[in-house]
């Protein structure tokens, strides 16, 4: 069994949320993937996989260090922020994914083809991480920079998602946090499309 880091340490959602997050955990312990909150980024080491799912805090650069250095010996990193900078998420995020290149805008994509509400994305552009995935809906999402990009939004191309490989391991970087939560992972392909960030399967 993989074991998933959830890091709480820099008042990110807690995926012990049962309101947003219970279908996810039950999600990924069918698919082998034990997730567990931790508050201390000192015991990664423990952990397969290592997600930072909308921090308000920025990450000091020693701690910025110890994620890269995590990432290097082969560990799976997910960093997801939202859009407009909400609560510093943004900024929180690029705080730690400069080590690798990669900036979160303080922007937001909306996109005419989703209906009523435009800040709903729905897109076939998934380039990677998209085993039996053939559309994602990504709500509120913000543009990424640096990296390769492999989620767009589907008209104006806009990237959402970004990976780079750095050393043995995997960083994944996104745009939103919210769709994997209890109201977006049973729509469309979004819970293959989060297995497959959870596993690192490129």
């Amino acid at each position: 069994m993989m074991k998933v880091a959830w890091d709480v340490s820099h008042s990110e959602f807690a995926v012990k949320d049962h309101y947003y997050y219970s279908k996810l955990v039950e999600y990924a312990a069918k698919e082998g993937l034990n997730i567990e909150e931790i508050d201390d980024l000192r015991v990664i080491d423990e952990y397969d996989v290592l997600v930072i799912n909308y921090p308000e805090e920025k990450f000091s650069d020693n701690e910025a260090r110890i994620v890269e250095a995590f990432v290097k010996r082969g560990g799976i990193l997910i960093v997801l922020a939202y859009y407009e900078n909400k609560d510093d998420s943004a900024r929180a995020s690029t705080s730690l994914s400069k080590n690798f290149g990669v900036k979160f805008n303080e922007d937001k994509i909306t996109s005419e083809s989703s209906g009523d509400n435009e800040y709903i994305i729905i897109t076939s552009k998934v380039k990677k991480f998209n085993r039996d995935v053939e559309r994602v809906l990504i709500p509120c999402p913000c543009s990424v920079n640096g990296g390769n990009y492999f989620v767009f939004e589907e008209k104006k191309e806009i990237p959402i998602f970004s990976y780079i490989r750095c050393g043995k391991g995997i960083a994944v970087f996104g745009g939103s946090c919210a769709f994997w939560d209890n109201h977006s992972i049973d729509r469309e392909s979004n819970k293959n499309f989060s297995m497959n960030l959870l596993k690192g399967l490129v």
